[in-house]
C-alpha cells in the first residue's frame, strides 16, 4: 500500500556528488549568520535589560565593549560579515553553474554517454517520469548488483 501511495523520486549519485559542495558552503554561511545573529540578540537583550534596571554592565562581561577592546571588537564582527558576505557571493558563482547529468551536453543532443538517449524520451514504460534521462530502478537493486560485481572481482 505505501509503494502505492507515496511515488519514488529519481537521484542521480553522480550529481549528488556534485551539488555536496554547494550544501556544505550553504551550511557553512547558515551556520555563521545564526551565531552573528545570536551573539547579536543575546548583547542587545543584556543591553536592554540593563537599561530598564539602571545598572551598568562589566565590560568583561560585555565582550564587545568599546571600553574593553579600544574598538577592536567591531571589527571581528565587520570582519564575520564580510566574509559571510564572500562565501555568498561563492555561493552564487557556484549555483550560476549549470550542474550537468553525466552523459548530457547542453549542446547536443545526440552527443555523450548514453547512447540511447532518444529511446529514452521516447519509451516511457522503461524510464523515470521525472526525469526521463533516468531508467526506472531501485536503490537496493542498484546497491546488489554493485555488491555482487565486487564479490565477482
Amino acid at each position: 500500500m505505501l509503494d502505492k501511495d507515496i511515488s519514488l523520486f529519481p537521484v542521480d549519485l553522480d550529481l549528488v556528488g556534485r551539488l555536496r559542495p554547494r550544501v556544505d558552503l550553504a551550511r557553512e554561511i547558515d551556520l555563521k549568520e545564526h551565531k552573528m545573529n545570536k551573539e547579536s540578540h543575546e548583547k542587545n537583550w543584556f543591553k536592554k535589560n540593563a537599561e530598564e534596571m539602571d545598572i551598568e554592565l562589566d565590560s568583561d562581561f560585555m565582550s564587545s565593549s568599546d571600553d574593553e577592546y579600544g574598538g577592536k571588537a567591531p571589527q571581528t564582527e565587520k570582519h564575520q560579515k564580510q566574509l559571510v558576505q564572500s562565501l555568498k557571493a561563492k555561493l552564487n558563482q557556484m549555483l550560476a553553474k549549470k550542474v550537468m547529468g553525466r552523459g548530457i551536453s547542453a549542446r547536443y543532443l545526440s552527443s555523450g554517454l548514453i547512447s540511447d538517449l532518444a529511446e529514452r524520451l521516447t519509451d516511457t514504460s522503461t524510464t523515470n517520469a521525472v526525469i526521463p534521462t533516468l531508467l526506472k530502478e531501485s536503490a537496493l537493486e542498484t546497491a546488489k548488483v554493485k555488491i555482487a560485481s565486487k564479490h565477482r572481482k
